[in-house]
């Protein structure tokens, strides 16, 4: 349910997700990734898009190994419905040491995560439980 401060509106909104993740040691395994998958979301003639491709920070998205990302927004074209396409290089998960997971930060390790996904999010016609079921 969509809420505007404390009120519901009485919209509902529903979401579908395809993603993939897998471990990195290099800059070459995102950049493969990224031009095996982003070319067949970007030219699909039913996603319109919206926004070029933001990649963040700017200067190290496909080029040093660290934390970055990518995303462009498409818009269905059909129904209207909003979609992203985000590709990410973040830490992967290491219990003996912090890491930091903000954009710029190098690799710790040399091992990566990589997820790519594209997500849908468009108003549903209404709600698929009665409210408070899942409090």
């Amino acid at each position: 349910a969509e809420l505007a401060g404390d009120w519901p509106t009485g919209q509902f909104y529903c979401s579908a997700i395809i993603s993939l993740a897998t471990t990195s040691t290099s800059i070459d395994e995102l950049i493969s990734l990224q031009s095996q998958y982003f070319p067949v979301i970007d030219k699909t003639e039913y996603l319109l898009p919206t926004s070029e491709l933001l990649p963040q920070p700017p200067r190290d998205f496909g080029v040093n190994f660290v934390v970055s990302s990518a995303e462009k927004n498409y818009q269905e074209s059909e129904s209207g419905t909003n979609c992203i396409y985000l590709i990410k290089l973040s830490q992967s998960t290491n219990d003996n040491h912090l890491t930091s997971d903000a954009y710029g930060s190098q690799i710790n390790n040399g091992v990566g995560i990589i997820n790519i996904s594209l997500k849908c999010t468009g108003l549903a016609s209404g709600d698929w439980y009665s409210e408070g079921e899942y409090n």
